[in-house]
């Protein structure tokens, strides 16, 4: 091939197309320099699968989405929650929600779209967060750490919490469920390279090794149940994470005190 990328190849007729290619064909970016690092940094779905290998070849009438291209939302994680909802077809109207995440406040603008009433986001120091929403008086921002949460910063008991962080599980679950609902739902956004031990990822320590999923899944019912949360349901995430990990979701509903 003379030194030169083979984008293309023919399988009964149908050409295929690397997914870069692809990219700049529909001029969903702007050149294959943008759109080798969307693919490696965020996934694209492609007929409504997760993909990150630049090189993976489709059909050239695939179907495309580019997680990224969303402007409704001040950040790309708010896809995870889109995602939830839908799949998990959640009506959130004229609930209240406690957020804890990575891109402070992204989940209470899906939730506040989708007819919630109030949303709590817990942040730590952030002038820019509390500046963006400071007009908005359905988002309270409480400026803490998770240690810290007490009935002053959350004085009703919620409906519903989303967390979608860096710190394990194990760390944040104990203090927080006591501020859900009986019967009150709850949405982990679980990060394998965060949650599984040193021994089940690669050896630069960045990424966890697919093998290790099964486990990762009963790990995280294992922690619900210690935290009153029954598990429902585990899914995979339509993004990817950070060093193009594979996330997942978990929906959780909390203990009834029936």
């Amino acid at each position: 091939m003379d030194g030169k990328k083979n984008y293309y190849t023919s399988t009964h007729n149908n050409m295929e197309i690397r997914l870069d290619k692809l990219l700049v064909d529909r001029n969903l970016v702007q050149n294959r320099t943008m759109a080798e690092e969307i693919i490696r940094k965020y996934g694209v779905l492609v007929n409504g699968k997760l993909f990150n290998k630049i090189g993976k070849k489709f059909p050239e009438d695939a179907e495309i989405k580019l997680l990224i291209s969303d402007e409704r939302w001040s950040s790309i994680h708010a896809q995870k929650i889109i995602e939830g909802i839908s799949k998990w077809k959640i009506n959130v109207k004229e609930t209240s929600w406690l957020e804890i995440g990575i891109d402070a406040c992204a989940a209470s603008e899906v939730l506040l779209s989708e007819g919630a009433k109030q949303t709590r986001c817990i942040v730590e120091e952030n002038a820019l967060v509390k500046e963006r929403f400071k007009d908005n008086k359905q988002i309270t921002i409480v400026q803490t750490s998770i240690r810290n949460l007490n009935e002053q910063h959350i004085p009703i008991q919620v409906d519903g919490m989303i967390i979608d962080t860096m710190t394990p599980l194990e760390e944040v679950l104990p203090f927080i469920t006591t501020f859900l609902k009986s019967n009150g739902m709850a949405i982990l956004v679980i990060k394998p390279q965060i949650e599984l031990d040193k021994t089940k990822l690669n050896k630069a320590g960045t990424n966890a090794e697919s093998k290790h999923f099964p486990f990762l899944k009963l790990q995280c019912i294992d922690l619900g149940e210690r935290n009153q949360l029954i598990y429902k349901d585990f899914k995979l995430s339509p993004m990817l994470g950070e060093h193009s990990n594979k996330e997942f979701l978990g929906l959780f509903f909390k203990k009834s005190n029936e």
